[in-house]
Parts: structure tokens; sequence; C-alpha cells
């Protein structure tokens, strides 16, 4: 799995509104300077579920749930950070801004497959106190 850049998740942040990523879940409704909308974290009659876009958070008062944009997302589709900052972006159709750190799995594996491998690499695994992936490292035979 790939870490999101910071910068680019601040810059998403900026870019999204919470009406459209919430309303592309559930329907609300326009009261007053706020939004609102049954709450779809618990079964309710009356809407108790509101959105303030001035804010960009919602806040329902009958169960407590509340927090922004990737808040909701997170506790609606039962997702972790990083994948409803992905469905986030993929609502607001900003895909293309999001790049991804590899982290060091992924990068050994790239290594050991395109026959590169730094002479930094093994040193710092074995520094690292990870001496049970040194055995990876064996000459590449051709």
């Amino acid at each position: 799995m790939s870490r999101i850049v910071e910068s680019s998740i601040e810059r998403l942040k900026q870019q999204i509104n919470i009406l459209d990523v919430v309303e592309s879940f559930i329907e609300i409704k326009k009261r007053g300077t706020n939004y609102k909308a049954c709450c779809p974290f618990h079964g309710e009659k009356t809407p108790s579920f509101t959105i303030n876009p001035s804010k960009q958070i919602f806040n329902c008062f009958g169960c407590g749930a509340k927090g922004d944009a990737i808040k909701f997302v997170m506790d609606y589709e039962k997702v972790s950070y990083p994948e409803a900052i992905e469905k986030i972006a993929a609502i607001n159709g900003c895909n293309s801004y999001i790049p991804k750190i590899p982290n060091r799995d992924v990068i050994m594996t790239l290594a050991l497959n395109t026959n590169i491998i730094d002479a930094n690499i093994s040193p710092a695994i074995f520094l690292k106190g990870d001496m049970g992936r040194m055995s990876s490292f064996a000459p590449i035979k051709k």
C-alpha cells in the first residue's frame, strides 16, 4: 500500500465541498443557511443530521456523529483515511493530482523485479534490524 502525499491531501481539502460529497451518498435539503438530512449513521424519522457549508462540517444531534467530508466518507463507506481521500478525489474528479509515495515493500519489489539493487538498500534494512529480509538480497542469477 502506498501513502498519499500530504500536500495533495491539503489541496484536495481546499477544493472539495462537503455538500457535494455528502449529497453523492444521501439526499439533503436546504434549511436556512444549513442543510439537513436523516442521519445515515442511525435510524430516524426526523432529520437531525446537519451540514454547515460555511464551516465544511457535519453534525448529527441524534447520535453525535460529526466531522468533515473525509470523516463522513470514512464512516459512511467504512473505509480507511487513504481510501476515503481516493473516493472523494474520484467524486470531485481530482484523481489526477493525488500522487502516492510507495512504501518500502513496493520499492524493494520494483528493485528486485528490475534487477536494480542500490548498494545502500541492504545496509539500510540491516540497520533497521530487518535481518530476515537480508536473504532476499542474494545476487540475481542470469
